[in-house]
């Protein structure tokens, strides 16, 4: 017979096994204990074993295979073990194998299914594929850590065939994950690492899940999400570390639908929120988000740029374009959920663990201090009384301001084009510098949904006529805003024809002195047009003529909120009558008007406007006291 059965019952210690000595050994110093089980054939020759149970340092593995001496001068290992925990695993491994093991910590023990072949000569190292399995284990890796992971899969030391068996040409594949991430459902087909000297991941994620874990998973400082549900599905392939645009690539396409998100600084929430997310390498594509701000439905298309910098180490901000349409757009409420800064309100619950939270910490980071870009349509815009219509606005969002480029919209049968800058100079003060243009806008509408410009008069009451503004204004506002008129800076020229002044005090009071038969509750004018100037709530208007039906006059003074100090003169020519045909003409503000009248308008110690005779043009005098005082001296 050519075969000998050798059966032992023995106890060995390995101080050493290696294929190749320079590679380093396995089992080192660890006891084999058990029934030895052998058959050798003669012919071959090979020592062969089948299904021997053997105890390496107590841990029970079953071997299957042999040694082959003859012309082949080949090995083959089939060992197989359950219920081995990882940190013992990799003390039976050499130590640069067990360093790529060790690349994922796995906290459930695992069964594992190892095959070895090579040569007995010496020369290429074996060929090791170790096939893996567990159940509800926890698992940390240098990007994430899950719980509750099931999963299998295989590390390989022959991605190539035929090429050498180098960490750089091995491979560790998860396939059929099921876990936990922060309560958020994940499943991934496949999770393939390549060279496992400077490992290349590609992965597979997908998850169903309600956005109440999407928020948890999130842990952002920003908004909190509730309600609604989604669905994830998302590819990445790159490094494990120092990740860049370069060497990175992630595509996704995320699902929600019913959602609610409110932002932690204001609560403002948006609601019903319906989207499609598509990840596509280093930009987000946004691909029309329906929701509803205050009950108004609103439409949000986006596109982020440079978000792998969200993963990786590139220092430079999230680039954020939005697409915004709406029926109405309310700026009260929308002003509370466009924000320059994120809030720095912080939520108390888990921290993240793993190479995540460093991304989470990015993103915040990213957002806060990145770009954002958006394009606005409306058929209607409000701010508080203004209303408008065919809204088209373009503006940039950074950390410290807000640019509003390109506005314009239709404002009853005129229209108002906007440039503006809004910057946060103190803590919750803003400035804002704007460049205003109407063009044929009606003046009482436009003075009362404005709010009289925080003049005392004239109001919207006394105002009718067509008006055209070219204004370069500065003045301070509040986050909800508010404006502060006491701030207001800059100058405005402006134009109001075919128009009429309606019971405005200063014209009825002249009848105190002047004309007591002539009806001034109605005066009508061709065109009222004249620069003004603001200074940090002082209105100066320059001369300003006004040619009506009743008389012709020239004004000029100053207004604030508390006081008003207006000369008005008043020629002599008015004495004559004007007909009902009486066509008004302006003169120009350089003429002198010939024999006048003056009187002044001034708020006496009540508030109230008293006029009365200015015989020696007090107001001009000292309006012209320092020039003079600086002639003389």
């Amino acid at each position: 017979d050519s075969i000998l059965y050798l059966k032992t019952n023995s106890n060995i210690l390995i101080k050493s096994f290696s294929f190749k000595t320079t590679k380093g050994s396995f089992v080192e110093n660890h006891l084999f204990e058990g029934d030895w089980d052998l058959k050798f054939n003669i012919k071959t020759p090979a020592l062969l074993f089948d299904s021997m149970t053997i105890n390496i340092s107590k841990q029970p593995f079953v071997f299957k295979g042999g040694f082959h001496f003859g012309t082949q001068q080949t090995f083959d290992l089939d060992i197989t073990t359950k219920q081995i925990k990882l940190d013992f695993a990799k003390t039976l491994l050499t130590k640069k194998i067990a360093k790529s093991v060790g690349l994922a910590d796995v906290g459930a023990p695992l069964d594992v299914h190892t095959v070895i072949k090579g040569s007995l000569v010496g020369g290429a190292d074996p060929y090791i594929k170790a096939a893996f399995e567990t159940k509800k284990a926890a698992l940390k890796t240098p990007v994430m850590s899950f719980d509750s992971a099931s999963f299998n899969g295989y590390y390989l030391n022959e991605v190539v065939v035929g090429s050498e068996r180098t960490d750089e040409n091995s491979k560790v594949v998860v396939q059929d994950l099921d876990a936990k991430y922060m309560g958020l459902p994940i499943h991934s087909d496949d999770i393939l690492i390549i060279n496992l000297t400077h490992p290349h991941i590609s992965a597979d994620l997908q998850s169903k899940f309600s956005l109440y874990g999407l928020d948890e998973f999130l842990q952002t400082d920003a908004f909190t999400l509730s309600n609604g549900e989604g669905l994830l599905d998302l590819m990445y392939e790159g490094p494990i570390q120092n990740i860049t645009r370069e060497n990175a690539s992630i595509k996704g396409l995320i699902t929600l639908k019913n959602g609610t998100l409110t932002l932690s600084g204001s609560n403002a929430a948006l609601t019903n929120c319906a989207t499609k997310i598509k990840i596509d390498n280093s930009d987000i594509y946004l691909d029309t988000l329906t929701c509803s701000i205050a009950g108004h439905p609103i439409t949000i298309q986006a596109r982020a740029k440079n978000v792998v910098a969200l993963v990786g180490d590139n220092p430079n901000g999230v680039e954020l374009d939005l697409k915004v349409s709406a029926p109405i757009i309310n700026i009260n409420q929308l002003s509370s959920v466009v924000s320059s800064k994120f809030p720095v309100k912080k939520k108390k619950t888990k921290k993240h663990s793993g190479g995540l939270s460093k991304t989470i910490q990015r993103m915040e980071h990213l957002l806060s201090n990145g770009k954002m870009s958006i394009q606005v349509n409306a058929s209607k815009i409000k701010y508080k009384d203004f209303e408008a219509n065919n809204l088209k606005a373009y503006m940039t969002v950074d950390d410290v301001s807000w640019n509003l480029k390109k506005t314009s919209l239709v404002h009853g049968k005129g229209n108002i084009s906007v440039s503006a800058t809004v910057r946060e100079t103190r803590h919750n003060i803003y400035t804002l510098n704007s460049d205003i243009e109407m063009n044929n806008v009606e003046a009482d509408r436009v003075w009362r949904e404005f709010d009289n410009f925080g003049m005392s008069t004239p109001t919207y009451k006394n105002l009718k006529g067509l008006m055209s503004l070219k204004s370069n204004v500065s003045l301070n506002m509040k986050p909800n805003g508010e404006f502060d008129m006491n701030t207001l800076t800059g100058k405005a020229n402006f134009s109001i024809k075919n128009g009429a002044l309606i019971n405005f005090e200063p014209l009825v009071n002249i009848k105190t002195f002047l004309f007591k038969n002539r009806d001034m509750t109605d005066v009508r004018f061709a065109e009222i047009k004249d620069d003004i100037n603001f200074q940090k709530g002082l209105i100066t208007i320059n001369r300003m003529e006004i040619n009506s039906s009743v008389l012709s006059l020239y004004v000029e003074g100053t207004h604030s909120k508390k006081e008003t100090d207006i000369s008005i003169q008043v020629p002599l020519s008015n004495l004559k009558n004007r007909d009902k045909d009486y066509k008004p003409e302006n003169t120009g503000t350089g003429k002198s008007g010939g024999m006048s009248v003056f009187i002044r308008a001034k708020t006496d110690e009540t508030g109230k406007i008293k006029i009365k005779y200015d015989p020696f043009k007090r107001f001009r005098k000292s309006d012209k006291k320092e020039p003079e005082k600086n002639k003389k001296s």
